[in-house]
């Protein structure tokens, strides 16, 4: 079995094969199926030998360990259905000899030549070097053990374009800077009231003026509601799903997160993330998401009361409404109240004394994160959609308002993300606060 694996046509010339000994691995291959221990050993040991000396040579290192992974893993899991017990040693020893060769292929000796160049080794100088190039089928039963394999093998090079967290991003980023020579000026002024009114250039995607602050300059710019609903369409988008509120309501969200991360890494991403393409791809995958994959937000699950309000959720503070009205003995009243988001849809929250003076103070503002608990969903018995006609978030007139209080909130991190807290992290408390002592007891805070 172990010679129609490794058979190949040693003809061919594929720059991502492996080149070995012919003489050396064939005879160690027969040994190893064979269940030989001391020859196993012996031959593990000349084979090792024979790539210090440089008789393995590949002219591309991160495709080879991704190539050879797979056969590695391919190769004993073939044999060891097929061992016996006693072979089943020298299987895991085979394994462990050929997957330090992989690993050693990286550091040592490599060539960046075209083609594999087979090296003469000095301990078998007398042996012809023919490389054999190693072509396996990888079988269903050994799929998945091949892609671990491959993810093991895997180049860091590779693993540049993942992902990666805000605080990574803020140890990258390093000491703020200035951000006026870095982020356009239009950038920073977009807050969340101001974000629908945003144009970007036509050309470049760059963003170009907000309407109402500055005069439309000459030039074409795209980013209206119709524009972005007639590109959706065009995208073979299903439009029955979707509405004009449902685009500018994200349109407003993600322009304002877009320019808060360019603000806040002006370093990385200036100039480069509050762009047309990637809104219009951010509006793709919330369409993927919420639309055609029904997984409805933390904000829009409370208002439709499919989900209870007091779960506790991570909210941002979008805007810090302050609505006057004046009194029958002539003074005029403040009601501060928050409108909260969780990246997707917003709601409007009334808070307490305690809260309030933290307001005041400060500590609490536009880009606070909050982690709530125990809120309570007032002023409709039935729920409503954010996407009806009649609810405005930001409108005094908003019926429906979310009641906290300041025993059951408490300050997030600035890197939190925003929606559910996932029960697995307080599931110990029952989905609440824990109260260390009777002095962090906020009289009258709910």
């Amino acid at each position: 079995r172990a010679g129609r694996l490794f058979g190949g046509d040693r003809k061919t010339s594929n720059p991502t094969s492996v080149a070995l000994s012919s003489s050396s691995f064939i005879h160690y291959l027969k040994s190893f199926s064979s269940g030989k221990s001391t020859e196993v050993t012996k031959q593990s040991s000349r084979v090792q030998d024979e790539f210090r000396d440089g008789a393995f040579v590949t002219p591309d290192v991160r495709r080879v360990d991704n190539d050879f992974g797979n056969r590695v893993t391919t190769l004993t899991a073939g044999l060891s259905t097929e061992a016996s017990c006693a072979q089943r040693s020298n299987i895991v020893t085979a394994k462990k000899v050929l997957q330090n060769i992989s690993s050693k292929s990286r550091w040592s000796g490599i060539s960046t030549s075209e083609s594999i160049v087979p090296v003469t080794s000095p301990t078998c100088a007398s042996s012809r070097r023919t490389p054999i190039h190693i072509t396996i089928d990888i079988h269903p039963e050994n799929a998945e053990s091949s892609l671990k394999s491959k993810r093991l093998f895997e180049s860091s090079l590779d693993r540049l374009d993942k992902k990666i967290t805000l605080r990574e991003l803020a140890t990258i980023e390093g000491k703020p800077l200035s951000v006026s020579n870095r982020v356009l000026s239009v950038t920073c002024s977009i807050n969340s009231t101001n974000a629908t009114k945003l144009r970007f250039n036509r050309n470049d995607g760059l963003p170009l003026f907000i309407i109402g602050q500055n005069a439309a300059p000459k030039g074409e710019f795209v980013g209206s509601v119709g524009e972005i609903k007639n590109w959706l369409i065009s995208q073979d988008f299903d439009s029955s799903l979707f509405c004009t509120k449902w685009i500018s309501n994200h349109y407003r969200w993600i322009v304002w997160k877009l320019a808060a991360m360019e603000r806040r890494f002006p370093q990385c991403l200036g100039r480069k993330y509050l762009t047309y393409q990637h809104v219009l791809a951010q509006l793709r995958t919330r369409y993927e998401k919420e639309l055609k994959g029904a997984r409805l937000p933390a904000v829009r699950k409370i208002l439709n009361k499919d989900i209870s309000a007091t779960r506790m959720t991570i909210l941002c503070v979008s805007q810090v409404l302050r609505f006057r009205s004046k009194q029958k003995d002539g003074k005029t009243h403040t009601e501060v109240r928050l409108e909260l988001t969780d990246g997707w849809y917003s709601l409007q929250a009334v808070v307490d004394g305690f809260l309030l003076g933290l307001i005041e103070q400060r500590q609490i503002k536009v880009g606070s994160k909050l982690m709530v608990c125990n809120a309570q969903l007032v002023g409709s018995d039935d729920g409503v959609d954010p996407l009806d006609d009649c609810y405005d978030s930001s409108k005094r007139n908003c019926q429906v308002l979310l009641k906290i209080n300041s025993n059951n909130t408490r300050p997030a991190r600035w890197d939190a993300k925003l929606g559910f807290v996932s029960p697995k992290y307080n599931h110990h408390l029952g989905g609440t606060f824990l109260v260390k002592s009777l002095r962090g007891v906020i009289p009258d805070g709910g």
